[in-house]
């Protein structure tokens, strides 16, 4: 019905769109993740992620998420976004939900609490 070159044109036109909506995306994402104070309360991780109260505290329970409760419950920001990165890496190789190229790209990054 289309041409081969039709196509090719409508598919490059299609990825230059995709790449600038995730540019714009992730840039969006980068000031944010930049404007976060060094240390996030219970109230500022649910804000955050969109959570309700028993899901963050389900996710402060958690053994491998980076949380410091000598001074109540904070959450040191660099550690967070660390984490999320990890755990975001596993769900990708392990749910096969995205594309291998993306899998190459994004190396596991585990935190460390010192």
């Amino acid at each position: 019905m289309f041409s081969e070159d039709f196509k090719e044109k409508m598919m490059l036109e299609f990825r230059t769109m995709i790449r600038e909506e995730m540019e714009a995306t992730l840039q969006g994402t980068y000031v944010q993740i930049q404007q976060l104070p060094p240390f996030l309360t219970k109230e500022e991780l649910k804000k955050l992620l969109r959570i309700a109260d028993t899901k963050a505290s389900a996710l402060l329970a958690r053994a491998d998420f980076p949380v410091l409760r000598e001074a109540g419950v904070l959450v040191p920001s660099h550690l967070f976004i660390q984490w999320v990165e990890a755990n975001t890496q596993w769900i990708d190789l392990n749910t096969g939900l995205a594309p291998h190229s993306l899998k190459a790209l994004r190396p596991i990054k585990p935190y460390v609490l010192t």
